[in-house]
C-alpha cells in the first residue's frame, strides 16, 4: 500500500489518515477474499461435473483461468502484497488484467448465430479493454516508490505519486465492454422469444438473466469506487475496487458458466459435457425444450 500526498494537511495528519484507510481498505481485502472462497467452496460440486469430468474446451479454459487466477489474485492481496517487498507491479497486472467479460461476450456471439460482425466488435472492446487495463496497472505499479529509510525495515511501505485519473482509465472501458455485451443480449433474447421467458426459453433467459446479474454486479463496484474517488481524493480508499474486483469477475463470470450447464443438464440436450454451448451455431444450441414443461418440473436452477 502507498501513502497518497493530501494538501493541506501535515505529515502526521497524512500518517493517521493512511493507517485509518489502509485499516478499512483491509477489511474490505478480507471480506472479499473470503466471499470469493465461500463462492469457491459453495459451487465446487457443480465445478466438478461441468469443469473437471467435461471435454476441454475454450469456455472450460476461460473457466478456469477465471476462477483461479482470481484467487491467486486474492491469496496476493491478503498476504503478500501490502507485507513484504513482493513487486506491486504483479498484483496490479493480475488485478486489472483478469475480466470475467469474456463469459458475457460468448453468450453474445451464441444469440447472433457467429454473426462475423457481432463478433469482431465484442472482440475489438474487449481488446481495447484488456490494454486499457494493463497500461492503467503499469502506470500505477510505476508511481509507487520506496519510503527512504523504512522500506528496508518494514518492507511494503511507499508512497504513490499517481493521478487518481488513471482509475478512470480501466472503468470506463470496462463498463462500456459490459453495457454493449448486455445490452445486445438482451436486444436478442427480446426478439427472438415473445414467449413465457422462463419456461418455453430457458436458455435464453439464462442468458440474459445472468448477463444482466453480472453487469449488475460490476456496476455497483466500479460506480461504488469512482464516487470514493470523488468524494475522498487523494486517499488510499479508491483501493478498494481494486480488491473488489477479481470476486466479482470470478464469482459473475464462473456463474454464467454454470449456470449454463446446469439448465444443459436439466433439459437433457446433452451438449455441456461435449462442446461449448457458447460456441454452437443456431442448429446446435437449443432455446426451448420440446415440452414445454420440462424445465419447470425439473429441480430450480441456481442463481447468482
Amino acid at each position: 500500500m502507498s501513502l497518497g500526498v493530501i494538501a493541506g494537511q501535515t505529515l502526521f495528519d497524512q500518517y493517521l489518515q493512511f493507517v485509518h484507510d489502509i485499516y478499512v481498505v483491509n477489511l474490505f481485502t478480507a471480506a472479499a477474499a473470503m466471499w470469493l472462497l465461500y463462492d469457491t467452496v459453495l459451487t465446487f460440486p457443480r465445478e466438478v461435473s461441468h469443469v473437471w469430468r467435461a471435454n476441454w474446451t475454450f469456455s472450460k479454459v476461460l473457466y478456469i483461468i477465471l476462477r483461479y487466477i482470481c484467487v491467486i489474485t486474492m491469496i496476493f492481496y491478503v498476504s503478500v502484497g501490502p507485507s513484504t517487498g513482493f513487486p506491486s507491479s504483479v498484483t496490479a497486472f493480475l488485478g486489472q488484467s483478469i475480466r470475467g467479460d469474456a463469459m458475457l461476450g460468448l453468450r453474445v456471439r451464441a444469440l447472433y448465430h457467429g454473426n462475423k460482425n457481432v463478433i469482431v466488435l465484442v472482440t475489438l472492446e474487449y481488446f481495447v479493454t484488456f490494454v486499457t487495463d494493463i497500461v492503467a496497472a503499469v502506470k500505477l505499479a510505476n508511481s509507487v516508490h520506496p519510503i527512504p529509510g523504512i522500506s528496508d525495515t518494514l518492507p511494503g511501505c511507499t508512497y504513490g505519486t499517481f493521478e487518481a485519473n488513471i482509475l478512470y482509465l480501466i472503468w470506463i472501458p470496462g463498463l462500456t465492454l459490459s453495457f454493449l455485451a448486455l445490452s445486445t443480449l438482451i436486444r436478442t433474447s427480446s426478439l427472438d422469444n415473445r414467449t413465457p421467458f422462463p419456461r418455453l426459453a430457458p436458455l435464453s433467459y439464462l442468458l440474459a438473466r445472468d448477463g444482466v446479474m453480472y453487469y449488475c454486479m460490476y456496476l455497483v463496484v466500479s460506480v461504488s469506487s469512482m464516487v470514493i474517488m470523488l468524494v475522498f481524493p487523494g486517499r488510499e480508499l479508491a483501493a478498494i475496487s481494486e480488491v473488489l474486483a477479481p470476486p466479482v469477475y470470478a464469482i459473475g463470470g464462473c456463474r454464467l458458466y454454470l449456470n449454463l450447464r446446469d439448465a444443459d443438464e436439466v433439459m437433457n440436450l446433452g451438449t455441456s459435457k461435449s462442446g461449448d454451448i457458447e460456441l454452437k451455431q443456431q442448429s446446435g444450441l437449443v432455446f426451448a425444450h420440446t415440452s414445454s414443461s420440462a424445465l419447470a418440473n425439473s429441480h430450480s436452477l441456481s442463481t447468482l
